[in-house]
């Protein structure tokens, strides 16, 4: 980073936030949500509740190292997350579950996902991210949501030998049952 942006964000993070949360618009919430401080990050996470915008933001502090901060948001996602949120929010999820403390959102979104028709999980098969359509044709295979003849389309057109093998083995499974 040059001189000048250097400059810029030890402005912008030294910038006093209020001490009242509360007049904060959705994008200093935001902000308040990155802050170094436990303390302010919790209390932006109360105020964030009406917003949609930093949803995103509270999955990353389900996984947050101040155990408050992680059960407040934790327990924001579980009310906030529905079907279609969970599809938009599915790859960040996912990425998320791979850190400590990140099975939470994971097994959230496939709790949520459960309750997906067979149409909407159909985007996640289509994502680029190899790891939302592994996660999303498992969640199919175990619900049993897939026609026979899908998992073996999709174990001939997908390019991940993961998801290949995954659909070719519930394909068999199928024929056999």
């Amino acid at each position: 980073m040059d001189g000048e942006g250097a400059r810029y964000l030890r402005r912008r993070d030294s910038a006093p936030l209020p001490a009242d949360l509360t007049q904060l618009g959705e994008s200093r919430l935001a902000l308040a949500l990155c802050h170094r401080d436990g303390r302010i990050r919790q209390q932006a996470l109360r105020q964030s509740v009406p917003y949609p915008g930093p949803l995103p933001l509270v999955v990353i502090r389900c996984t947050d190292w101040v155990g408050p901060v992680r059960e407040h948001a934790r327990r924001l996602l579980r009310e906030a997350l529905n079907v279609d949120s969970a599809l938009d929010l599915a790859p960040l999820i996912l990425r998320v579950g791979r850190r400590d403390r990140g099975a939470f959102g994971v097994d959230a979104l496939g709790h949520i996902l459960c309750q997906a028709s067979h149409g909407q999980l159909a985007v996640l098969f289509a994502d680029p991210d190899r790891i939302v359509r592994r996660f999303a044709y498992r969640l199919a295979i175990e619900g049993r949501l897939l026609r026979p003849a899908e998992p073996a389309r999709a174990a001939a057109r997908d390019q991940d030998t993961v998801v290949q093998d995954l659909c070719a083995t519930a394909a068999l499974t199928a024929l056999g049952g």
